[in-house]
């Protein structure tokens, strides 16, 4: 008989064992699987909008190659963007990335050439224009090595902007030579992008703020 008992409970105990392993066992994976949620639910979603993410890539892509901005002024943060955007396009000009530069002209973009004293009118005769002067450029013994945008100052009202600024051009080669310009940017915005709708500048040679006075665009 106390054999019988013993035998009894040596068997309760050992079920109340397993018991409590795997009621201990499914709390823990509860709380595993609640921990899980817990974080998932806690992790911050990005408000971030599309032109946001357009406006990281520029700052990104322009901080490489042979372009340089210098003591930008930017009257509040969507100005900010567009002066971005002229880095971008610049650097884009730099790479010959002729393709990618397009989509930032408007289709009605218009640009007046000083040294033929004609208007140029229309994306892809702009984009022809661009192309003629960056093989110019390239194709000679005196390349361009550097490409300095000095002082911009952007003004944005309701989708358009108007960007002011200094470039410099710094020619290599056997006879290294710097140009300057005074520069007058439009631009346009259009689905969320800033797009270049008319541009005016004249290069010279000589020194940084010692070029074309009184260049404007309109």
């Amino acid at each position: 008989m106390a054999k019988f008992f013993t035998g009894n409970l040596t068997g309760l105990a050992l079920s109340a064992l397993v018991t409590l392993f795997f009621s201990a066992s499914s709390a823990i994976a509860a709380d595993s699987v609640e921990g899980k949620d817990s974080t998932k639910a806690s992790t911050p979603v990005s408000s971030k909008g599309a032109d946001d993410a357009v406006h990281e890539h520029h700052v990104a892509s322009s901080k490489v190659g042979k372009v340089a901005c210098v003591s930008p002024h930017a009257s509040c943060a969507e100005s900010e963007k567009v002066i971005e955007t002229l880095k971008h396009m610049s650097h884009l000009y730099s790479e010959g990335k002729f393709d990618e530069l397009s989509k930032y002209m408007d289709e009605g973009c218009t640009t007046f050439d000083e040294k033929k004293n004609e208007l140029i009118v229309g994306r892809e005769a702009i984009m022809n224009h661009i192309k003629t002067r960056w093989n110019a450029a390239h194709s000679s013994s005196n390349p361009i090595v550097s490409y300095t945008i000095s002082h911009p100052y952007a003004q944005v009202t309701g989708d358009q902007a108007v960007v002011t600024f200094e470039a410099v051009k710094t020619i290599g080669g056997s006879h290294p030579e710097t140009h300057v310009a005074r520069c007058t940017d439009i631009f346009v915005k259009k689905d969320g992008v800033w797009k270049k709708s008319h541009y005016r500048n004249c290069f010279k040679k000589g020194k940084p703020s010692a070029a074309c006075s009184d260049v404007a665009g309109s």
